[in-house]
């Protein structure tokens, strides 16, 4: 059986099944009729997103960034636990991928200082509602709770068609 693996294609957009498809590849094409298996569709826009701000520190690293303008140290300082590597890291990949820009001064001691981009401030909504839902998780806010049915509240009976009503 062969896996078909599609980025960002909807199943109408695409021209070739599988079963065509394995008997292009002559390694797959057996006189046995094959079972073609349904494409695996893979979410590109939620796969960039997490890739990008899925790991431990970076949502960090960008909340804080989001406020301004940092140097190294004030990153370390601000993120407890997190390595000087770590934080190294990360923040030469998030400037490899455009989302911050580091700026180098010359002068002693040398001064580095590290600024989210307009590419980076996109990601704002993001982090403000992964804010936000950590928020209330933290408070019992209305991310924690789960919606229910609205009851109705009980109105008595009207009175038996008997009796006198004086109001």
């Amino acid at each position: 059986m062969m896996n078909l693996y599609l980025c960002g294609m909807m199943e109408s957009e695409i021209s070739e099944t599988p079963e065509q498809l394995s008997q292009d590849n002559p390694v797959n094409n057996t006189s046995a009729p094959q079972k073609a298996e349904k494409p695996l569709m893979v979410r590109l826009d939620i796969s960039m997103t997490t890739d990008l701000i899925g790991n431990k520190w970076r949502p960090e690293i960008l909340w804080l960034l989001l406020q301004g303008t940092k140097r190294f140290n004030q990153l370390r300082d601000a993120m407890p636990g997190i390595t000087q590597r770590a934080l190294s890291l990360q923040l030469k990949d998030l400037e490899k991928q455009e989302i911050v820009t580091r700026e180098v001064f010359k002068e002693m001691p040398m001064r580095v200082e590290y600024t989210i981009t307009a590419k980076g401030l996109s990601l704002k909504p993001v982090l403000n509602a992964m804010h936000k839902w950590g928020t209330d998780q933290i408070h019992g806010g209305e991310a924690n709770d789960i919606p229910k049915k609205e009851k109705k509240p009980k109105t008595p009976p009207p009175p038996p068609s008997n009796v006198l009503t004086l109001f």
